[in-house]
């Protein structure tokens, strides 16, 4: 569960936690309109992942197995698609031409996504292909995912460094 506790005051949510983060960071947009087209993008994302989860943990064997053709064969191509186009319309970014928020949100739940796929979730999209690893260049990025632990996919831990930069 993310939790983040600053002056003995906590709270929780992903995407809140994160966008606040991304705040202290600078990673939001210049303006309502540009933040709403990074809102967009990860609460899409939040929606792919969604559907990985439910296939991952499916417990019920039978169930798991109706689920596995939909996802690999149009879901995820479908977003994936999506995605790298986006990522090209947008100079390499998935919003407003920029670094933002988005771009670190896609990239650490892509790592899961990856992670709950068996493989590389970005092979065949060039452009998430290239914005991954530039994200994952990052200085501070980079830092943690040197010393992350394997099982390790969170994102926040990853906009937290980048909010403690300044």
């Amino acid at each position: 569960m993310p939790v983040l506790e600053i002056n003995r005051q906590t709270v929780t949510q992903t995407a809140a936690i994160c966008r606040y983060l991304a705040r202290e960071a600078g990673l939001c947009g210049k303006d309502n309109w540009e933040d709403l087209r990074i809102d967009q993008i990860v609460d899409v994302n939040t929606d792919f992942v969604r559907e990985f989860t439910k296939y991952y943990y499916e417990f019920d064997e039978k169930k798991k197995e109706s689920l596995k053709r939909p996802l690999f064969n149009t879901i995820a191509p479908f977003y994936m698609k999506k995605f790298d186009a986006l990522i090209k319309e947008n100079e390499g970014y998935l919003a407003n031409k920029e670094m933002s928020w988005a771009d670190l949100y896609f990239t650490a739940l892509s790592d899961g996504i990856s992670h709950m796929n068996g493989s590389e979730i970005t092979d065949g999209y060039s452009n998430v292909k290239r914005l991954q690893e530039i994200v994952n260049s990052l200085p501070q990025i980079k830092a943690w995912l040197a010393k992350r632990p394997a099982d390790d996919f969170s994102f926040e831990d990853v906009l937290f460094a980048a909010a403690n930069k300044k």
